[in-house]
């Protein structure tokens, strides 16, 4: 990260969220105008910063913090049914968990629809250059997942560690597999050698049914 953008992080993190933009042309006279323009854009950029988004690969900054600092949470009130898609989900910083809920739920208690839900082991948070943002491993062109034939993906527990993780399962591109147990894994976690074994009745497959390939995961 350039000097200049962790100053930015900096300035940010004592900066709330707020709405709106501001308007300095309209309520100062033109001798602090400048430097009101200034603050303006700084905290535009903070705005931006307190939102989350779909980060790509180049948008992750592992040496700002670790996969402890980040989780994921559903984005409205109440989780949707299924797997969520990465629409579905924000990624923050256990702290402001329980606002975000606060904020989207108010303060009374809600009575969510009775569904059956499910993991989606594709979406994990990931730290941004400005804050916690989520990734979609099964989005097309994300290298942990691109391929172009079948045996270019393996399936992998979704767990940090391979050896008794269970489910739920994913597929990952062979030659980035074993970049997966950094996203998840907090760090200085020593996993123990073993030959995995995913289930007999799922395999990886190369889906390039819409566009780029993606590895998936499908029944046998």
């Amino acid at each position: 990260m350039t000097s200049a953008r962790r100053a930015l992080r900096d300035f940010c993190s004592l900066v709330p969220p707020f709405p709106g933009a501001l308007r300095p042309a309209a309520v100062l006279p033109a001798a602090v105008l400048p430097a009101a323009l200034i603050l303006a854009g700084l905290l535009s950029a903070c705005t931006e910063s307190h939102s989350p988004g779909d980060a790509g690969p180049s948008d992750v900054d592992g040496g700002m913090c670790t996969v402890e600092d980040c989780v994921l949470t559903s984005r409205a009130c109440c989780g949707v049914c299924g797997a969520p898609t990465a629409d579905d989900v924000i990624a923050l910083r256990p702290g402001e968990v329980d606002a975000h809920r606060l904020d989207v739920c108010g303060p009374d208690s809600v009575a969510c629809p009775a569904c059956a839900t499910q993991p989606n082991p594709f979406l994990v948070p990931v730290c941004a250059d400005l804050g916690c943002a989520v990734r979609d491993l099964g989005r097309a062109g994300d290298p942990a997942t691109a391929c172009t034939t079948d045996a270019g993906c393996v399936i992998r527990s979704a767990a940090c560690c391979e050896c008794g993780g269970g489910a739920p399962y994913l597929a990952l591109a062979v030659d980035h597999a074993a970049d997966y147990a950094a996203l998840v894994c907090p760090p200085g976690t020593a996993c123990p050698e073993c030959a995995p074994l995913p289930p007999a009745d799922l395999e990886a497959y190369c889906d390039a049914s819409s566009g780029p390939g993606v590895c998936r995961v499908r029944a046998r």
